[in-house]
C-alpha cells in the first residue's frame, strides 16, 4: 500500500493519500485551506499517478473537511463518513468565528458508515472502527494487510484527541480507544490527523492517557 501524507491548513491537518498496487486511491481527510494547497493535492495524486475512488472522513470537524466539496467534484468521487458527525456541520461555523477562520462548505454523505463495516478501494480493505469521544461520529479506518490504522483526532503519538469541543467526552473516547484501536496489533502503525506516526505497541508502553 503507497501512503502519502500532506500537511494542510493553518491547524495542521494530515490529508492522506493510500493506494493499492493499481493506483486505485483513497483520500481520508481532505483539509486544503485554499487553493494553492488544493492545487498541491491534485498535483501529488497527478504525479503519483492515482486514481481516487472515495474520500474518508474520520471526523468533521472544519480543519478536516475544508476541501472535501472541491476534491468530490474534481475527482467525481463519494463522501464516506460517519452520520453521528453529521452535527458538527452547523457546529463548525461557530468555531470557524471563533477561531477567525473561513466556513467549511456544507455537504451531504454519499456512504454512511458504521462501526464494522468494511471499505473497499481497489485490491485495499479498510475496516471501520467507531470510536466517539472526540467528536460523536469519529472513526478510524483499520488496513490489517498493511497493518496499519488512520485514527483521526482520536489517537495521537503519546495523546489522544481533545474532549472539550462540542460533542466531546473524554471518558467515551479514552474507553473507545481501548476497546477499539488498543486491541490491535501492537506492530500497527497509527496515522494520526495531526503530527508523527506511532504503533499501538508505543501508545500501550507511553501514552499517559491511556494508563490502566
Amino acid at each position: 500500500m503507497l501512503t502519502l501524507t500532506l500537511n494542510f491548513n493553518p491547524l495542521g491537518v494530515c490529508t492522506y493519500l493510500v493506494a493499492d498496487e493499481n493506483h486505485n486511491a483513497a483520500i481520508i481527510d481532505p483539509g486544503c485551506f485554499n487553493q494553492e494547497e488544493f492545487t498541491e493535492l491534485c498535483q501529488t495524486i497527478e504525479q503519483h499517478n492515482l486514481k481516487p475512488q472515495v474520500i474518508l472522513l474520520t471526523h468533521m470537524h472544519l480543519d478536516h473537511i475544508y476541501s472535501v466539496v472541491a476534491a468530490a467534484e474534481y475527482f467525481k468521487i463519494p463522501i464516506a463518513g460517519h452520520a453521528d458527525d453529521l452535527q458538527m456541520l452547523p457546529l463548525n461555523d461557530q468555531m470557524a468565528d471563533i477561531w477567525g477562520l473561513p466556513k467549511p462548505e456544507k455537504f451531504n454523505l454519499d456512504k454512511t458508515l458504521r462501526h464494522g463495516d468494511q471499505i473497499e478501494v481497489g485490491t485495499l480493505k479498510f475496516s471501520v472502527l467507531h470510536v466517539p469521544g472526540h467528536s460523536p461520529g469519529s472513526v478510524a479506518f483499520y488496513c490489517p494487510e498493511a497493518e496499519c490504522c488512520f485514527t483521526g483526532d482520536a489517537l495521537f503519538r503519546f495523546s489522544i484527541g481533545r474532549a472539550d469541543l462540542p460533542g466531546g467526552n473524554e471518558n467515551q473516547l479514552i474507553t473507545s480507544i481501548k476497546t477499539n484501536l488498543l486491541s490491535l496489533p501492537p506492530a500497527t502503525r497509527i496515522y494520526p490527523g495531526h503530527g508523527d506516526t506511532t504503533t499501538i505497541e508505543n501508545e500501550l508502553k507511553f501514552n499517559p492517557y491511556l494508563a490502566s
